[in-house]
């Protein structure tokens, strides 16, 4: 059927033509359309914001440039300047852009507000004139942008934008001529603003393949530009009469040299369809339209059955509901039930086939039972120094949290603490903690490496319980011990994480026995040295001192203490000091008659006495002669 819709639906229309469309022409609503009006003559390249020839303006930060006769630097004039010789197609301006600069992010933009917005509804031929600059690359892509206020611009890249207009006329490399660049516009509705240019980055702007791909930049003259309203006019179009199939119909309008427009978006000349719906079609030409549509319905469901998903996990205890659409024919599932409607709450495979009147299709559908991550940390634990305790969980349980907030099924454990992990799926989660304690090897400290005790006493040796398990050198076992006789004696400590061991040396200490020698006389000049005879203990003799031994060398009395810990011991002397001998004096020689005696008297008392015979009397009787 014949007919033709209202051309607000399309958004544009999308051409790009030598050729002027048909219909009549209303004003040009570009204001100073050929840059012939200008506020000053040009003294170099552009230098951002308003251009020289108002009210034109730059569409980024990147700078467009303006060309006249009557510039004061030859880079600016016309027709020969920097990039290149161009007579303007009218007056004596025009203006430029860099359209690509592959060695940087540079766009830039002719940009103006037009004379009046645009109507809803009305059609538009926008026309604008370009020539490639001498010394630079040809690109495909220039094209125009429409917008009812101008596009956000703060960088000299390319404007994010999508252009309804675009030339599509393969690399535009004339660089003698003007070339036209031409299309129509449906306007919504206030468009007020256009922008020319580059609109795309540099890896969707390829340049001219006969370039040198060293210098790639790509550089226009612009001229001429127009934005003008036309009649509407229409196309011969008839998509045919509507359609009942089973199987893929392809819609073929039966019209050559024109642009389609599908309603799903493809440009092709025909379209097959499966499924049924009502398609439209827009042809253009210039600026002549033509729209039809058809519907197409399809007995038979071209797609099949679908259930959706190859495979799906559900949690245990919930279900996963199945709705097909009745009105697509009979179905049957591996059960034997038949509705369309089908609720799993077991794993499994589930297959269902539909006869939709044109064919039977089957699908299938494998279906998981997910439980909640199950894992275990395993009982507290202790660690060594130096040790690590590893965990190594499937990945495949769900998403990881420790106590510190990593999120790796891996982990190492140095040192103790109190360690959690969490782990969740779509089902829910679970978590674990484990506490680890940290022990040292065994250190045992019996205290002095020697130790003494007395007769009849015992050193008793008490050690935390909490070291480990003990072992003496006599087999016993316990942290306590007691010592009665002396020796040496160790203990061994065991506990997870080693050994450690202490030794001592027990000694007996006796009860110290003190004996000085009996009194004593001394003659003048001598001395005594008086010692404990090796008592074991602290010395104090009778004037406080400690020595262990005292040299006497006057008269008097002498006493020593000894004492340690199991007592004390005392004892003392008396030193007398003789006076000095007298010599003996007998006499002068003398001379005795036969039969005479004589007697001779020491005359020393308090002294022994031995004569030359071996006589101790203390006078001797001489009767004969002799010395």
């Amino acid at each position: 059927m014949q007919r033709f819709t209202q051309l607000i639906r399309s958004s544009f229309l999308l051409l790009a033509l030598l050729v002027p469309a048909s219909g009549g022409y209303s004003q040009n609503l570009v204001p100073n359309h050929d840059f012939e009006v200008f506020t000053s003559c040009p003294e170099g390249f552009g230098e951002g914001g308003a251009l020289l020839c108002p009210p034109w303006q730059n569409g980024s930060l990147a700078t467009a440039d303006f060309f006249n006769a009557c510039a004061f630097l030859p880079e600016v004039e016309v027709p020969n300047n920097y990039f290149g010789s161009q007579t303007p197609r009218s007056g004596e301006s025009y203006t430029g852009i860099i359209v690509l600069w592959p060695f940087l992010p540079w766009r830039e933009y002719l940009q103006v507000q037009l004379d009046e917005p645009m109507a809803a509804g009305h059609l538009y031929q926008i026309e604008y004139y370009i020539s490639n600059g001498d010394m630079f690359c040809g690109i495909q892509n220039m094209g125009v942008y429409i917008s009812e206020d101008p596009p956000p611009s703060g960088s000299v890249a390319t404007l994010e934008v999508e252009p309804q207009l675009e030339a599509n006329m393969g690399f535009l490399v004339d660089k003698e001529n003007w070339t036209l660049i031409s299309g129509c516009y449906l306007a919504e509705g206030g468009e007020d603003w256009i922008t020319i240019g580059n609109f795309y980055d540099d890896s969707d702007s390829p340049a001219d393949p006969s370039c040198n791909p060293i210098d790639q930049i790509a550089y226009y003259y612009v001229e001429d530009v127009s934005v003008m309203e036309v009649d509407i006019s229409t196309l011969d179009l008839d998509l045919g009469d509507d359609v009942v199939t089973c199987t893929p119909y392809e819609i073929d309008p039966g019209v050559d040299n024109v642009s389609y427009l599908w309603s799903d978006g493809s440009t092709e000349p025909t379209l097959t369809v499966t499924q049924s719906g009502t398609y439209e079609l827009t042809i253009t030409s210039g600026c002549e339209v033509g729209i039809d549509e058809i519907d197409v319905v399809f007995d038979g469901v071209p797609f099949g059955v679908d259930l959706g998903p190859e495979e799906i996990i559900i949690c245990e205890g919930d279900s996963y509901g199945i709705s097909l659409d009745p009105d697509y024919g009979d179905y049957e599932w591996q059960d034997g039930s038949t509705g369309p409607e089908y609720t799993i709450t077991d794993s499994g495979l589930y297959e269902v086939s539909m006869d939709d009147g044109c064919d039977v299709t089957t699908d299938m559908i494998a279906v998981s039972i997910l439980d909640l991550p199950d894992f275990d940390l395993g009982e507290d634990m202790i660690i060594c120094p130096g040790e690590e305790i590893e965990f190594n969980f499937d990945p495949e349980l769900g998403d990881f949290q420790w106590q510190d907030n990593s999120t790796s099924p891996d982990y190492i454990i140095a040192m103790g603490g109190m360690y959690e992990l969490i782990i969740s799926n779509m089902c829910g989660e679970s978590s674990d903690d484990i506490e680890v304690t940290e022990i040292q090897l065994p250190v045992v400290d019996l205290g002095d490496e020697f130790v003494s005790f007395c007769d009849g006493e015992n050193i008793e040796i008490l050690l935390d319980e909490e070291l480990g398990d003990f072992l003496w050198d006599d087999g016993s076992t316990s942290f306590f011990y007691s010592i009665s006789s002396p020796g040496t004696y160790s203990v061994t400590v065991t506990n997870e994480c080693g050994a450690g061991s202490d030794t001592l040396e027990a000694m007996l200490l006796d009860l110290p026995i003190v004996s000085l020698p009996v009194d004593q006389a001394l003659c003048p000049g001598q001395t005594l040295t008086l010692d404990g005879n090796d008592a074991i203990g602290d010395y104090i003799w009778q004037d406080g001192s400690s020595d262990t031994s005292y040299t006497v060398t006057v008269e008097g009395t002498y006493s020593l203490t000894v004492s340690n810990e199991c007592g004390e011991s005392f004892d003392s002397i008396s030193v007398d000091f003789i006076n000095p001998l007298s010599f003996p004096d007998l006499g002068a020689d003398i001379a005795l008659c036969p039969g005479e005696e004589y007697i001779f008297y020491a005359n020393i008392p308090g002294v022994n006495y031995t004569w030359q015979n071996g006589s101790t009397a203390d006078s001797l009787v001489v009767n004969s002669a002799g010395t």
